[in-house]
């Protein structure tokens, strides 16, 4: 049943999420999008600000525009393990 799982979400979806994370963390530049860790709706929206138990980070744009090397910015700097 594993195995059947597994090729069924590499049919619904071929990109390989991990890998790609992986990827990006070597061809990123040091510095690149550093500016959102310092925005004042990151650090309300990672404090849980405007009294949010469970806030949502939107972050929308075309594709190709970096929201990936973003993401891969703010992941370490999470308050909670659980995002």
């Amino acid at each position: 049943m594993a195995d059947q799982k597994r090729v069924l979400l590499k049919w619904l979806s071929p990109l390989e999420p991990h890998e790609r994370h992986q990827a990006i963390g070597i061809d990123r530049m040091p510095g690149v999008g550093d500016w959102l860790l310092l925005m004042n709706e990151f650090t309300q929206w990672n404090q849980g600000g405007e009294g949010a138990a469970k806030p949502i980070l939107f972050c929308y744009r075309d594709p190709g525009v970096g929201k990936t090397y973003l993401r891969y910015v703010w992941r370490p700097h999470l308050k909670s393990a659980n995002c």
